[in-house]
């Protein structure tokens, strides 16, 4: 549980863990390189209200180069991972050719589910805002919320 204000520079979901993150009114996480998914790891945000303009945040102000901001790391082909989103208010930026929320630059797919709170992904240059980096994809499912997606076009050279 996220508890006031927290900046942190980097996470990591160790491979098979199950983690859970409780964004509580008025608390605010800040990661500034990103949070790394391992083989067949969950994550799973919750807000603490109903309504999610009550929640606390999420910010992902960017990612390792060609890592998701929240995700999969860049060439990364290794088992499943899961980003579950049941609350919050969460924003998330990937690297270099990455999704914001998703898989990096050409690693295989992964699943994202959204359910509740407010999800904003940016994607870098060829990537979804949310899904897969440029050469990758994913399963993203959306049951609620409110979900943006920002993606980059660019040319292959």
């Amino acid at each position: 549980m996220v508890q006031g204000a927290v900046t942190i520079e980097h996470a990591d979901v160790a491979e098979d863990a199950e983690v859970n993150l409780i964004l509580p009114m008025g608390s605010g996480l800040t990661v500034s390189t990103g949070i790394r998914l391992y083989p067949n790891s969950t994550l799973t945000i919750w807000g603490s209200e109903a309504d999610y303009h009550n929640d606390g945040e999420l910010n992902v102000l960017g990612a390792d180069y060609r890592c998701a901001g929240i995700g999969r790391g860049w060439n990364d082909r290794s088992y499943w991972m899961t980003l579950v989103v049941n609350g919050g208010r969460i924003r998330s930026q990937g690297g270099a050719g990455a999704a914001g929320i998703g898989s990096g630059y050409v690693g295989a797919g992964m699943g994202v589910i959204i359910n509740a709170g407010l999800v904003v992904g940016t994607g870098s240059t060829d990537a979804a805002g949310i899904g897969g980096g440029s050469g990758s994809g994913g399963q993203v499912t959306i049951n609620g919320g409110t979900v943006v997606g920002y993606g980059r076009g660019g040319l292959w050279r």
